[in-house]
């Protein structure tokens, strides 16, 4: 879960009972308004300060095909003004394709491992990786055992591991409306279909045994303007402006 930081404690009044400002010769009426221009835009700072939240939930490992769901949080408004929104599957497909010759003669095999793995709302599909990866041409010894044991020169085994990832993104208003949270910590879920396509191609008689499983997480960005301002930045902004001010006031005077 991701957290928020903030400042406890009672707050202090301060009394300024003498405050007299010293600048150099020459400060005039151009450098006052760089002051109060400088002033202007720290304060513009606070309200401009970007953070993020992220939340992510996993599922897998499991055999292919299978289906499972993730939750997810959306975003709590009480953070700021919700600006971006960014949503990430990461994806692992392995897989383990073995193939054993039944055919009196030499034959050639080429072994596969490939899957998809999807993020869906309803039958939408938001996300959706289909990583693959070939063994090549493997040439396999006549059938020297008679039965397929998947072991010897007439058998092969090709094993893989998959990842791939992909994102999707959301700036509109509807969408940054329907990602934001109306009550305090709700989720929504997202349904996640898994397949295996992993297999063994060749033109010979012969036995194949496949395993393969997938597994992954879904991740959620949120992107937001901070609606509390650094008290840092606020004194200094602050500062600035009475300085700026007081400062006029000391040239209006002089002229």
């Amino acid at each position: 879960d991701g957290g928020v930081s903030g400042c406890s404690g009672s707050p202090r009044r301060i009394n300024v009972v003498n405050l007299e400002i010293v600048y150099p010769s020459g400060f005039g009426v151009n450098d006052m308004k760089k002051l109060y221009v400088s002033a202007v835009l720290l304060g513009a700072a606070m309200v401009a300060r970007g953070d993020f939240v992220e939340f992510a939930d996993d599922f897998g490992p499991s055999l292919t095909d299978f289906t499972d769901s993730v939750t997810l949080k959306k975003f709590d408004p009480n953070l700021g003004e919700l600006f971006k929104v960014t949503y990430t599957l990461d994806a692992t497909i392995a897989g383990e394709v073995s193939a054993d010759s039944e055919n009196p003669a030499t034959r050639t095999v080429t072994l596969e491992v490939a899957g998809s793995v999807k993020v869906k709302e309803g039958a939408a599909t938001l996300l959706e990786v289909s990583p693959f990866t070939s063994s090549g041409p493997i040439d396999l010894d006549p059938d020297n055992d008679a039965f397929p044991d998947f072991i010897g020169t007439d058998a092969t085994t090709f094993p893989a591991v998959l990842v791939d990832s992909t994102f999707g993104t959301a700036v509109d208003a509807p969408t940054l409306n329907w990602f934001t949270a109306t009550f305090l910590d709700e989720t929504f879920s997202w349904d996640i279909e898994a397949t295996g396509d992993s297999r063994a191609i060749s033109s010979a008689n012969f036995a194949t045994l496949i395993s393969q499983f997938a597994s992954g997480t879904v991740t959620v960005r949120y992107d937001y303007n901070a609606v509390i301002p650094e008290t840092s930045t606020y004194l200094s902004g602050l500062g600035l402006l009475g300085v700026a001010a007081l400062a006029g006031r000391r040239l209006i005077r002089r002229r």
